[in-house]
């Protein structure tokens, strides 16, 4: 993703299937959240991580004015470092439904420490982006900074890994729902309808491996 280009939304939309099966551990207003609105993933228009440049709070309020009457209800942010530690507070303001908060490092005290300081904003957390397929940390390591974070905050926490970890069944059981980055252009899959094609078998691949352990499935 090219974060320099200046006047481009860069916006990643997730596929949202969902599962409900009997009893569930979540808050049932944030579960009702998870399968009824209409989500995006949202990395601002002034961000550049290489070049540790961030948007100022007024940049971030016009992407999500953006978004907002695009239809999207509920914002998916990647990190918690400097000012994206305001999306959460910005995007409430605005009237959106749900935020599900990123902490993209499990080690930065810094983000874990911005993302508890917006609780009151946050409907559930992401901790972690894909940190066990590139070994930045483990996955004791990363059972351990779930329960810490649920503990300080009392909030749903899930982690994001790459579809093809989810064949661990210990990565299928690693937080309060299931939340795989699936991505085809990765797997050099490139039409439309190819790649919708294998979007659907790995929901249905991941359906089947979750079925006894009665969680919400985010794409």
């Amino acid at each position: 993703m090219n974060y320099k280009t200046p006047k481009v939304l860069l916006l990643s939309f997730f596929v949202c299937f969902f599962l409900t099966r009997g009893l569930f551990a979540m808050d049932e207003a944030f579960t009702r959240k998870l399968s009824a609105l209409k989500w995006v993933a949202y990395a601002p228009v002034n961000f550049d991580p290489g070049a540790n440049k961030y948007p100022n709070a007024s940049s971030i309020e016009e992407d999500l004015k953006v978004l907002l009457k695009a239809g999207f209800e509920g914002v998916i942010t990647y990190g918690s470092l400097n000012t994206l530690a305001d999306i959460p507070r910005i995007a409430k303001k605005l009237g959106y439904k749900a935020v599900i908060m990123g902490i993209w490092s499990i080690q930065d005290q810094r983000e874990i420490k911005n993302a508890i300081s917006a609780l009151t904003y946050v409907d559930g957390y992401c901790l972690g982006n894909e940190g066990l397929l590139y070994k930045r940390y483990t996955l004791n390591e990363l059972w351990l900074a779930i329960d810490n974070l649920k503990a300080r905050t009392a909030k749903p926490v899930a982690t994001s890994e790459q579809i093809g970890e989810y064949e661990d069944t210990r990565v299928l059981e690693t937080g309060d729902w299931v939340f795989p980055n699936v991505h085809h252009s990765l797997r050099s899959i490139r039409s439309p309808e190819e790649s919708a094609e294998w979007i659907k078998k790995r929901y249905h691949s991941v359906k089947l491996s979750v079925a006894a352990l009665k969680k919400e499935v985010l794409f």
